[in-house]
């Protein structure tokens, strides 16, 4: 069974930076690059699953 880690980096503070880099990412397409919606999202949600495995090492199976 799958067990949540809260703090997987040892530091609230860093985990929380970690976190939000999805949102700026997605920010940062629809904004400064001018990206159309839908394709920021499939991007923004890619790199998700990237940090949400690797970071949080959430069970891919």
């Amino acid at each position: 069974m799958f067990k949540q880690v809260l703090d997987p980096l040892g530091n609230l503070g860093l985990t929380v930076l970690v976190a939000l880099i999805p949102v700026l990412f997605l920010l940062v397409l629809l904004a400064v690059f001018r990206v159309t919606a839908w394709l920021a999202t499939l991007i923004g949600s890619i790199l998700t699953l990237i940090i949400a495995i690797v970071v949080w090492q959430v069970p891919v199976g």
